[in-house]
């Protein structure tokens, strides 16, 4: 039987993440998704995932300080931030936190399955 990685969505829109999470459980993911931080917090500290994918921009705490949070905690997941900000101050930011890959709403969200499946290969 094989073993299906397990993935942490965090994002605040939920139209995205029921998008995302479906598409994600059809390719044979195990999708644990939060809409807010603190649950993030809470799932990232109760369960070893195989990739976290973070919105960068959410209310309470963007995805560059969950990052921090979770180099802090020493929790080694993959790390892919999905988003649509991708202007030169942001992509700079990004260049500047250890991460696995910048994935855009707007140009690839529709092939994440094949995206995540590089990612965890």
């Amino acid at each position: 039987m094989r073993i299906r990685k397990r993935i942490l969505l965090v994002e605040d829109d939920e139209v995205t993440v029921a998008l995302t999470r479906r598409m994600l459980v059809d390719a044979g993911y195990r999708v644990d998704a939060a809409v807010e931080s603190g649950n993030a917090i809470k799932l990232l500290t109760s369960h070893i995932y195989d990739l976290v994918i973070l919105d960068i921009s959410m209310p309470t705490l963007s995805g560059f300080d969950l990052v921090q949070l979770m180099e802090s905690f020493h929790i080694n997941s993959k790390i892919a931030f999905l988003t649509n900000l991708e202007d030169e101050e942001t992509l700079a930011k990004v260049k500047k936190v250890k991460i696995n890959r910048l994935i855009s709403k707007e140009r690839e969200l529709m092939i994440l399955p094949d995206i995540v499946f590089e990612i965890l290969a």
